[in-house]
């Protein structure tokens, strides 16, 4: 949201204050560490042209954080846009799946990472570190057309890399990400047909629809991730 240059001239001071106490939400002094991650895939993504495995390769890059998880609430920060200052709200409570905000869900472990969920993200936990793997923003990834229905559906850990399965409700179809958790680099991989479901059997992402069963060797995706992660 630009701010009118006008409203920032001392002779409204007063108005401003009073506007941002009573339309806007809580400020914060800089974006958490979620909205980070949807700011840095937004600047940082490209859709390779010809690639028989991946569509969109974004590149937010992962920030390991101590402690316990923090998971934002509503909140707004300020911003300079093109050399125009401007309030970005953030409607971080969408994560949340109970007014408590205990809205962590777990999905996944192997002898290194835990991963968690809420309604639209991935964290991921190493030791005393977590970090934000994964946030669903529909403008970039697409999926459900209404907040309230969850992005993020099955979790599935592959040694240090991260398949995940995006809802596109009310669309029945889904789509399948696979995430290296040490670079952060995150690829969605191409539609075939409509995507219902996946399963890891040894070596093989088995990606199953109403059709029958598709099956693509992990290393090779794992190589294109790594490739697109170099260029």
């Amino acid at each position: 949201m630009a701010i009118p240059p006008a409203l920032l001239e001392n002779k409204n001071k007063s108005f401003l204050e009073t506007f941002k106490k009573h339309l806007l939400p809580a400020k914060r002094d800089s974006a958490d560490p979620s909205l980070k991650w949807i700011l840095k895939a937004n600047q940082f993504s490209r859709s390779p042209k010809t690639n028989k495995y991946i569509d969109l390769v974004i590149f937010p890059k992962i920030k390991w954080l101590e402690g316990s998880v923090k998971l934002p609430n509503i909140y707004y920060t300020e911003m300079e846009n093109s050399g125009r200052d401007s309030w970005l709200i953030y409607y971080a409570h969408n994560h949340y799946r109970n007014s408590t905000g205990d809205s962590l869900v777990f999905a996944d472990s192997n002898q290194t990472y835990k991963v968690f969920k809420t309604s639209h993200s991935v964290i991921i936990k190493k030791k005393e570190l977590y970090g934000w793997l994964f946030v669903n923003d529909y403008d970039l990834l697409g999926g459900p057309a209404k907040l309230r229905w969850e992005s993020v559906n099955k979790l599935q850990l592959y040694g240090n890399f991260l398949f995940l399965q995006q809802n596109l409700t009310p669309d029945t179809a889904t789509r399948i990400f696979i995430i290296d958790i040490e670079t952060g680099v995150c690829a969605r991989i191409k539609t075939i047909a409509d995507m219902d479901d996946f399963i890891i059997e040894k070596d093989k992402l088995k990606i199953q629809n109403e059709t029958g069963t598709y099956s693509l060797i992990i290393t090779e995706l794992i190589k294109e991730l790594k490739l697109k992660d170099s260029n």
